[in-house]
């Protein structure tokens, strides 16, 4: 999250885009947090997801979003897409 939080940091227009496609501010990192997990969630919803925190207020913020989320499912498709590096490709001479 900390490479994903400077580069929206860097580039402020970023970073206003995706929080008004995504209906929330992801310039607060508990918000950025819940939509990164809302993002894999909504794009691999079978796949396993590890959260830790120990803070009990930040874990009821994200929990709290991911449980009635302002972004759609598919702002938050393409929110991961847009975050996740592709898989890497292999060439065949």
């Amino acid at each position: 999250m900390h490479t994903i939080r400077q580069y929206l940091a860097a580039v402020p227009q970023l970073q206003r885009h995706w929080s008004e496609r995504l209906n929330c501010s992801l310039a607060e990192d508990v918000v950025l947090g819940a939509a990164l997990l809302g993002a894999s969630m909504a794009s691999d919803p079978e796949a396993l997801l590890l959260y830790s925190t120990t803070d009990p207020v930040r874990l009821a913020r994200t929990l709290a979003l991911l449980n009635d989320p302002p972004w759609n499912a598919s702002e938050a498709i393409a929110f991961e897409a847009f975050w996740r590096p592709p898989a890497a490709i292999s060439f065949s001479p």
